[in-house]
Order: structure tokens, then sequence, then C-alpha cells
């Protein structure tokens, strides 16, 4: 994959992104239970991302349908970049307040929201078919690697200095990603069919498209599980590290570093296989992991338990993702993998519900309790839809 100079570039571009949005959701998620000693707020800080998720995802991936990804990419990275920049100058300043948190976490959400459907629906334009479950674990390793360095440095940030020098480290990073995008050669303009129709037309044919289709229906549900309800156990983590293991920001970020480092051995794995077969039972492997680990955190109350636990639901949700991105792909034609990717991503946008609802009965009942029934939920989900719809285990 990485010999194609273009995808080398975007990958190159996704680390970078990637290593910056850790770094802010770790200074973040830090800041506001600092400030409040609050697991609702801290859920309701991350719940406000669900706003422009929702509306802006599924416009983003009409226009990546119609318009040149890499000049969507950079008008999206702009974005991203500029409130970093501001974010950096309110917290060095001394001058943040809680009302800041919201409405930066809205913001940048906004920029994900309409980077990351078009980052999705460019790669395959840019690699061979027969490496395109390889490239999107690329991906995957790009997007959950960056874990395992900048969550510990973040939280040494935090400690010792200030955790506007996370912010300040994200802008850096995002000259660094317009630089190899505006370097990649292929723009990837869309066919002449894609921008035939109104763009309320368009987003209706995507969502028909893919409610209409037996294994995308499928896969998409089956995401629900693995991807929206598991991810909220990612909110419980500084929480844990408080209340269950009674240590600080430092093992808030080692532990979310483990997650990552269980990202990068699943995505390298999938990534050196040539040629990959059963995409779909791969997918079910996967997210049956991620939902048994989560179910045995409710156990967890050492440390290195945590950490090994949450190493193995990285290595589970990276494959359940790469696979089932590349099952989707390989059953939608060029012309609308932008609509898909939309329709895909609201599975993503809805994630802050699940930190929400972790927050809330966090509150209630403490951190490993919420685990367990992350876990039974997201187990319940995945296989549910596999009964329902039993050939998305049977795609390649």
């Amino acid at each position: 994959m990485l010999e194609s100079r273009d995808y080398g570039l975007l990958w190159t571009g996704q680390i970078f992104a990637a290593s910056a949005m850790w770094m802010e959701q770790v200074a973040r998620n830090w800041i506001t239970w600092e400030m409040t000693g609050s697991a609702l707020q801290l859920g309701a800080v991350n719940f406000v991302r669900v706003v422009p998720a929702v509306f802006a995802g599924v416009f983003a991936g009409v226009m990546a349908d119609r318009v040149s990804k890499k000049k969507l990419l950079a008008i999206a990275q702009s974005w991203s970049m500029a409130i970093y920049a501001l974010m950096a100058w309110v917290v060095l300043s001394g001058g943040l307040e809680l009302w800041h948190l919201y409405v930066s976490t809205m913001a940048l959400s906004l920029g994900q929201s309409l980077r990351e459907p078009v980052r999705a629906a460019y790669a395959p334009a840019l690699v061979p078919p027969h490496h395109l479950v390889g490239a999107l674990s690329l991906n995957a390793t790009a997007m959950n690697g960056s874990r395992v360095l900048w969550p510990a440095v973040t939280g040494l940030l935090i400690s010792a200095i200030n955790p506007g020098f996370a912010y300040l480290t994200a802008f850096v990073f995002y000259l660094i990603v317009q630089v190899v995008t505006m370097s990649i050669s292929n723009p990837d303009a869309p066919e002449a069919r894609a921008k035939a129709g109104s763009m309320g037309g368009d987003l209706v044919e995507g969502f028909r498209f893919v409610f209409g289709h037996r294994v995308l229906s499928g896969l998409l549900f089956s995401r629900f599980g693995p991807i929206t309800v598991a991810s909220g156990f990612q909110i419980l983590i500084p929480v844990y590290a408080v209340q269950v293991l009674g240590m600080g920001a430092g093992a808030y970020g080692l532990l979310l570093s483990a997650e990552g480092l269980g990202a990068i051995m699943g995505g390298l794995t999938l990534a050196s296989r040539r040629d990959i077969k059963q995409s779909g039972m791969i997918a079910l492997v996967g997210g049956t992991v991620v939902g048994v680990l989560l179910l045995l955190g409710y156990f967890m109350s050492t440390f290195w338990g945590m950490w090994l636990l949450l190493v193995g639901i990285g290595i589970g949700q990276v494959a359940f993702s790469s696979s089932s991105n590349a099952a989707m792909f390989a059953h939608t034609p060029s012309h609308m993998r932008g609509r898909l990717v939309g329709v895909r991503n609201q599975t993503r946008s809805l994630v802050p519900v699940s930190h929400l609802g972790a927050g809330a009965l966090a509150e209630a009942v403490g951190a490993p309790v919420v685990f367990a029934v992350i876990g039974v939920l997201s187990l319940a989900i995945q296989w549910g839809v596999q009964l329902w719809r039993p050939e998305t285990s049977r795609a390649d």
C-alpha cells in the first residue's frame, strides 16, 4: 500500500491528524474532570460532539462524491487547525472556562465530521482493490495507533507543565497535515454522474442504497455494537484511573496508550496480509472479542490487568472496523463511496450519546459496572444483527 506515493501521503496526514485528535481528547477530558469532578459533566462535554457529527457527516459524504477530495480535505483541516490555535491561546493565557470546552468540542467535531468521510472515501481511489483491506487497516492503525505515544505524552504535559501545550502541539501537527495533503497529486475528481443530481437527492439516494442492500444494512447495524455502544468505555478511563486505581493523569494517558498499542498490533497484522478473505467473519470475531473483554472489565482492579485488557480491546476494535469497512466498500460502486461513508459514519457520530450514558451511569453505580453493561449491550447488538442478517459474516 505504501508503495503508492499518494496513499503514503494520505496515510502520513492521517497519522498527524489522529495524533492531534488524541492529544486534544486526553487534555479535554482531564481538564473537564479536574474542573468539575463529575463523570456526568465529562459525558456531557463529549456529548455535544453529536450535533455537528450527525448533521455534517452525511452531507460531507455527499460532497465527497461531488467535489475534489483533496480540496475538501484542505478546507476541513484548515478549520480544525484554527480551533487548535485558539484553544492553545485560551488555555495558556489562563482564561479557560467550562464553556470553552463545550464550544471547542463542537467546533472540532464539525471539522472531523467534514474530514473523515472524505479521507475514508479517498483511500480506495489511491490503492488497487486487492490492497483495500490492508490500506483500511493501515488507516485504522494510524488513527488508533497514535494512542500509543500521544496520550502518555499529553498526560506528562498535563502533570508537569500546562495542558495548553497539548493544543499547541496539535496545531503544529495540523500544519504538517496540510503540507502533506497539498502534496497529493491525485485530487480524485468526481465522476460526471456523481454531480448530476441535487444534494438532497444524492443524500436520499445514499440512504436508500445502503438500507436497501442486505449485506450493507447488516454491516451498518452491526457497527452500533462494537463501535457506537462499546466506545462509551473511553469516557470511563479517567474516572477509573482516579476512583478505582487512585492514580492520576499519567496513569490515564498510559491506559489510553494500551488501546492504541492493541490497534497497532491488529492493524499491522491485517495490513501484512496480501489478500484477505471473509472480511465479514473477521468483523464478527473482532467485535465479539471487544464485547467479551469489556464485560471482563468489571473484574479488573489493577493497573496492569486493565492495561492488558485495553490492549485486547484495541486489537478487537481495529479488526472489526477494518474488516467491516472493507466488506462495505466491496459492495459499493465507486461513485457511491462518499455517501456510503457518510451514512456509515452515523454509527460513530452517535458515540457521544454512549459517552453521555456511560458518564451518567458511572455517576450512579461506578465505572466497573458500566464496563460490564457496555460489553453486554455490544454483544447483544452484534449477535442480534448476525441472526437477522447472517449473510454479513459471509461477506468478503
